[in-house]
């Protein structure tokens, strides 16, 4: 870390375009990415979650 929490006036411009450019990049790279896994259903993603929790932690106290 550098300390520099906000850029001075002089180079505020630097700065915003360097933010820029690093997240155009990172877009870029995000978007050229592939896989041939299929897509995951949230429900069910969520369902082995709470099955490992369950198995790991012990069933939740009932809610009263």
């Amino acid at each position: 870390r550098s300390g520099v929490t906000k850029p001075s006036r002089a180079n505020e411009a630097a700065f915003q375009q360097a933010g820029d450019d690093v997240a155009a990049v990172a877009r870029g790279l995000v978007d050229s990415l592939v896989t041939q896994a299929p897509p995951r259903n949230r429900e069910e993603e969520a369902a082995k979650a709470r099955a490992r929790a369950a198995r790991r932690f012990g069933a939740p106290a009932a809610r009263t």
